[in-house]
């Protein structure tokens, strides 16, 4: 697994739904409870488990497809 997943639209940040905000996730990460989510880039520096790093068993960036 690498650092960078390809997805033809971003999904919402997980997080930010649970507080009753809206934004498009940008990491598919680990969270510090344990739990994975999407997350947008101010979510992941503060709720990822390794905010700041990637990889396997850590997370992902999310990148969006250009269509063609």
């Amino acid at each position: 697994m690498g650092t960078e997943v390809t997805m033809s639209e971003l999904p919402d940040c997980d997080t930010c739904k649970m507080q009753g905000k809206s934004a498009k996730a940008e990491y598919d990460a680990k969270t510090y409870r344990g739990p994975w989510a999407y997350m947008c880039e101010d979510c992941w520096s503060v709720f990822a488990a390794a905010p700041g790093k990637l990889g396997t068993g850590i997370g992902q960036r999310l990148v969006c497809r250009k269509a063609e």
